[in-house]
């Protein structure tokens, strides 16, 4: 339990530099107060600490729904470049390739805890990944990406890759949104790089959350969205992002 608290909180907290770099770059005005968000957080640490974890996760449940009703009323700033498919975490720890013409966001990054970034279409399709039922036409594709130190994840040193895995989409699973139907998880290999999938459907989009180990003992979180019957083809550039992967 200890474990999916950590990681949901992290996942929180990652959602709170997402909103406020929307707050500082976003073309529409927004206007956003994390106090509240701040002090749900600050209430469920000081309930895991008295030993109610039902009260820090029901707090933490509270949290995320009001940073996701802000996600949704504000626009996720985007840079658009077609002169590279290189994307540099700003953190320093890694790199890797995507498609050139896409939408790159960075909503956080560090070198220690780790990277949160949205790749898309266009700054448009990028806002579907801020709603729990988006819709996507022909051609629109995007993708959440989360590369963390397994630590963050609440996995142990040393826990065997397979089993690292499984515990990051134990913790992930429930915390995926109601909405969305959620297929069987099964075990994929890229390459040489056993991973783990798990689909998300809806009616307006096929989708998908892909686990992957990368070098210097990190994770990789996929939340990929594609128009229905296009998920094949995201799934196939997410699998030359992983492998074009270089810790640095």
């Amino acid at each position: 339990m200890h474990r999916r608290w950590y990681a949901f909180a992290l996942i929180l907290i990652v959602l709170m530099h997402a909103t406020a770099l929307a707050q500082d770059t976003a073309a529409q005005e927004c206007d956003i107060d994390l106090s509240d968000e701040s002090a749900m957080i600050a209430d469920a640490d000081e309930a895991l600490n008295s030993g109610d974890q039902d009260a820090a996760l029901a707090t933490l449940t509270d949290a995320k729904g009001a940073l996701e009703e802000i996600l949704s009323q504000c626009s996720l700033a985007a840079e658009v470049t077609f002169e590279t498919a290189v994307y540099a975490a700003p953190g320093g720890n890694f790199s890797l390739e995507y498609p050139a013409n896409w939408t790159v966001n960075t909503a956080f990054s560090d070198a220690d805890q780790g990277t949160q970034a949205y790749f898309a279409t266009s700054a448009e399709t990028m806002r579907a990944l801020a709603t729990p039922t988006p819709a996507l036409a022909s051609g629109e594709q995007a993708v959440t990406m989360i590369v963390l130190p397994s630590v963050m994840f609440g996995v142990a040193a040393n826990t065997p890759p397979g089993e690292a895995l499984d515990q990051v989409v134990e913790t992930l699973v429930p915390q995926l949104p109601a909405e969305m139907n959620l297929g069987d998880v099964s075990e994929i290999s890229v390459g040489d790089i056993s991973a783990r999938r798990i689909a998300l459907e809806g009616e307006s989009f096929n989708g998908a959350m892909l686990v992957f180990p990368l070098a210097d003992d990190n994770l990789a979180v996929f939340f990929a969205l594609a128009a229905p019957g296009e998920l094949d083809a995201l799934e196939t550039t997410i699998a030359q992002m992983v492998t074009s992967f270089e810790a640095s």
